[in-house]
């Protein structure tokens, strides 16, 4: 179906060099499931687009997570524009600060929005062999912890991004660079796909 996209996705997190403990440890992070549903066309470039992602935690330090969310995405010419805004609920995690029988017992709320730019610097007949971007994330917390950088702050980053694909294989890599003072230090990601 064209107007429908389901995502599954295994999410491994490495601790840095600067990390207080483990440094240069990796653990399997979180699965997560999306589905994207196209709402609405806006024109011969653009289109409306709701998506609903459920995260089912593996670290016992991160929660469950339902995140219903809103985005528009378009095209012109070789750039590629979208903006997603959502709301996060996670349930079942582990919180540090609190002691006692109902340690670990804590929910949260955020609203977590994302947007980005990209440019095919090798167009392709069906999907550009290699883009060049700029990405912006981030979680506006309303209440409970922030899995990310485990406070009870907001976060937002920003940063550099190339994606490359070839068949059915693509790749999406980037450092996005803290705008918060809570999280005072840059991460890497690097996603790798298969489209089935």
């Amino acid at each position: 179906f064209e107007w429908i996209e389901v995502s599954a996705l295994t999410i491994w997190q490495q601790t840095g060099p600067g990390a207080t403990s483990a440094p240069g440890a990796g653990s399997l992070w979180a699965e997560q499931l999306e589905a994207r549903l196209r709402a609405l066309k806006l024109g011969e470039r653009g289109a409306l687009f709701g998506q609903i992602d459920y995260r089912i935690a593996i670290q016992a330090t991160i929660a469950n997570q339902v995140v219903p969310s809103l985005g528009i995405a378009g095209r012109w010419h070789r750039f590629d524009g979208t903006a997603q805004v959502g709301y996060a609920h996670g349930f079942g995690g582990i919180d540090p600060t609190i002691m006692g029988p109902d340690k670990g017992l804590r929910d949260s709320n955020a609203i977590p929005f994302r947007a980005g730019l990209a440019v095919d610097v090798i167009r392709g007949e069906i999907a550009p062999p290699l883009q060049l971007g700029v990405e912006i994330a981030g979680e506006a917390l309303l209440d409970g912890l922030n899995d990310f950088n485990k406070t009870d702050h907001s976060h937002a980053n920003l940063g550099p991004t190339v994606s490359a694909a070839r068949g059915r294989l693509w790749l999406t890599t980037g450092v996005l660079f803290p705008l918060v003072e809570h999280q005072p230090s840059p991460f890497f990601r690097l996603l790798i796909g298969v489209a089935l």
